[in-house]
């Protein structure tokens, strides 16, 4: 910290402390004028900080009381009655205090007169600022006598004895050829002097200067040594250089300078090795983009395969809407036809068990030709907000009564609630045709098992039964149309929904559980709010 801090704090010290006596004082404006009993109370209380406390007014005599050190240290209050003193000095240059003047806030007649031991005031600050030992302080009054310093022997002599510097007593700050000086005026006529020893500095600064040039000599030295054996290795140096860039040269990017230095020299060869490393990467990564490029042109032969196939599917969906709109005709026609006939042999069970049968047929058909138009569109969805967890629950209900006639217990693993953005409808028949085909490959008195979950951005759902599985090379064909493992059935299911999936931008896996059978796994992109 230097002077001038120490000098702020120095006087900030000082007012806060002079403000703090009049603080201590306001309990005894509390009565006018304050019994004989306080002021001994106050005054025993504060025996090294008040030289003395004089209450008074024009009126009427004053009162002064002051502490009294007896035998034994005991404090003891004098009070004395004098005459009405209208004001004093603020400075006793005697008995070096301050005298703090003010009037009682309640009654203007009433003067206070508190007379602060400077030195006390003084010493507190010092404790708090605790000056290192190469500052020395002066606290004068307005005629340069001495009242406190830390050296002791300069006490009661004027300052202006003992400074070179006749200057400093018209600027705030000056120099010597030993010392640096700060001064201040302070409240009540005092004037605070900082003084620095720079001895010591002016000592450090010698010694430093002295180091340094010995430093710089052996550092000549030391670079002349140095430069010689330099030029002796420099040259070797540039030979491995020279048949290393020629190999490069050549692209063989695996050679490097082995050479190890700290010089410019050993960055030049630092920053080769970093291109010639560089350059293998590049070439490595050339590679990888070219493998990369194989792979991109399969995917895109691939693709276009799959765009050819899907147009061709939409040629065949759109021959199919024409064809199955013609047939949906004829069956109309045939189903009138049946239900008169059903009407007419009502008394006749052959007939009516004949009825029934064609009844089925066609709607067996119908189903037939709706899920061929189903798999051949691409799928329209009506997105909305739906729960997972209420969809999953929509799906069994329907298939609770033929689960229980089986024994077989339909279980839900569902935590919270997961939003998503779906076609409740398509969603619902996706896992009805799951729900279904696990019912179908279950013994009596197993479980199916249907879990939502998060899994990395997506809505995981599950359905899980303990059949026999897919057999082995499976995995992937149950997803064409026409292949299925069941004795009936169409074989569009589980393509159609794989095709409703992928409309929705997710995906559908199948494996086998140890000890299980088949789980299904649809992966759905989860909902996300946007600010």
């Amino acid at each position: 910290m230097n002077l001038y801090n120490y000098h702020t704090r120095f006087q900030n010290e000082f007012q806060a402390l002079l403000h703090d006596c009049k603080l201590e004082m306001y309990p005894l404006l509390y009565s006018v004028p304050p019994s004989a009993n306080e002021l001994d109370a106050f005054i025993t209380a504060y025996p090294i900080k008040y030289i003395s406390l004089t209450m008074g007014s024009p009126e009427s005599r004053a009162v002064r009381i002051s502490p009294v050190k007896i035998y034994g240290g005991e404090i003891i209050s004098k009070i004395d009655t004098l005459d009405f003193i209208n004001s004093s000095p603020p400075l006793n240059r005697d008995r070096r205090s301050i005298d703090i003047h003010f009037m009682h806030p309640a009654d203007s007649s009433m003067h206070i007169l508190a007379s602060v031991a400077l030195d006390h005031i003084v010493e507190q600050i010092l404790n708090s600022l605790q000056l290192p030992p190469i500052y020395t302080y002066f606290l004068t009054n307005s005629n340069y006598t001495i009242l406190h310093s830390n050296s002791i022997h300069n006490i009661g002599s004027q300052f202006d004895q003992i400074v070179d510097n006749r200057e400093i007593f018209a600027a705030h700050s000056g120099f010597s050829s030993e010392y640096a000086w700060q001064s201040s005026e302070l409240p009540y006529g005092l004037v605070l002097f900082l003084q620095k020893d720079l001895k010591p500095e002016f000592a450090e600064l010698h010694r430093n200067l002295i180091g340094l040039l010995v430093f710089i000599l052996l550092l000549l030295l030391t670079v002349l040594l140095i430069v010689r054996i330099m030029a002796g290795k420099l040259a070797a140096s540039l030979q491995e250089i020279t048949r290393v860039t020629q190999r490069v040269s050549h692209g063989d990017f695996s050679q490097t300078i082995k050479l190890q230095r700290r010089d410019e020299l050993g960055e030049l060869i630092m920053t080769f090795n970093q291109m010639v490393d560089r350059l293998n990467k590049s070439y490595q990564a050339l590679e990888k983009t070219n493998i990369a490029l194989e792979q991109s042109f399969s995917e895109l032969t691939r693709t276009r395969a799959e765009l050819s196939q899907k147009q061709r599917l939409a040629l065949v969906g759109e021959t199919l809407s024409k064809i199955s709109h013609e047939i949906q005709n004829k069956i109309g026609g045939v189903s009138i036809w049946v239900q008169n006939l059903k009407i007419m042999a009502a008394e006749n069970p052959t007939i009516s068990l004949y009825t029934l049968e064609i009844e089925q047929s066609l709607d067996s058909f119908m189903q037939m030709l709706s899920n061929f138009k189903r798999f051949y569109r691409e799928p329209s969805l009506n997105v909305t907000l739906i729960d997972a967890a209420d969809l999953v629950s929509d799906a069994i209900w329907p298939f609770i009564k033929d689960a229980e006639s089986r024994n077989i217990k339909l279980k839900t693993h569902i935590k919270d609630r997961i939003d998503i953005r779906a076609d409740q409808d398509q969603m619902l028949d996706v896992l009805s045709n799951l729900i279904m085909n696990a019912l179908y490959f279950s013994s009596d008195g197993s479980a199916i098992k249907c879990t939502v979950t998060r899994n990395d951005g997506y809505c995981k759902i599950t359905v899980c039964d303990d059949g026999p599985g897919i057999p082995p090379g499976d995995e992937i064909q149950i997803f064409h149309p026409f292949y299925t493992t069941k004795t009936s059935g169409s074989g569009l299911g589980l393509a159609i929904a794989s095709s409703v999936i992928k409309a929705h931008k997710g995906s559908i896996t199948v494996h086998n559980e140890p000890g299980h059978g088949a789980c299904f796994s649809l992966f759905l992109p989860l909902e996300t709010n946007k600010s």
